[in-house]
């Protein structure tokens, strides 16, 4: 029997052939998991990171944005990014690292990672309606691979650059899928 994956042609698998980490099997690739959590953006008159999830093991984003739930003081939020961080030997950028202005944020804005790792955050201030879609392509999102250093837990991390007086807060949400049995995202907060 053969089968048709999008013009691909293969020979069905075997039940020997189904086991767990071969290609035919699914049990190690979870239907999906949208994770979030809260964070504070105080001021610190300068640049910070702020650990948002740690991942052990490989993982795949399928989506990562924020939004904004308190906006007492957003004046000066810029060169936001999103980064893959090893605990501090590594970063690896999942957006530009020149970042986005996210200052004069509304109450419930978003900023999104919607392209590849060389692309900046999209920030969609909630203050009139907004439409965000990909220039090229019918994908709004470019997903991304996860691949932790062994037995080292990593940090998907916010990196924002502020001023004395910001205070903010943010839900950040990843929707992701287990690459690898065992692998892990939860709150780093």
């Amino acid at each position: 029997m053969s089968l048709d994956f999008h013009g691909l042609n293969a020979e069905a698998p075997l039940p020997a052939q189904i086991v767990p980490n071969s290609v035919w099997c699914d049990t190690h690739r979870l239907a999906g998991n949208l994770s979030y959590v809260d964070v504070d953006i105080n001021g610190t008159d300068g640049a910070a990171s702020i650990d948002l999830f740690n991942v052990t093991g490989n993982i795949e984003i399928k989506a990562i944005w924020g939004e904004f739930t308190d906006v007492t003081e957003v004046t000066a939020i810029t060169a936001a990014s999103f980064d893959f961080d090893d605990g501090g030997v590594a970063t690896v950028q999942l957006t530009s690292a020149a970042g986005t202005a996210l200052s004069g944020a509304t109450l419930h804005s978003v900023f999104a990672k919607q392209a590849a790792a060389a692309t900046a955050i999209t920030f969609d201030k909630a203050d009139q309606v907004r439409v965000s879609e990909s220039a090229t392509g019918p994908k709004a999102f470019s997903g991304a691979f996860l691949v932790s250093q062994s037995e080292t837990t990593c940090q998907i991390r916010l990196t924002v650059t502020t001023d004395a007086n910001t205070n903010a807060t943010v839900r950040v949400y990843v929707a992701w899928v287990c690459r690898h049995a065992g692998s892990t995202l939860t709150p780093a907060v």
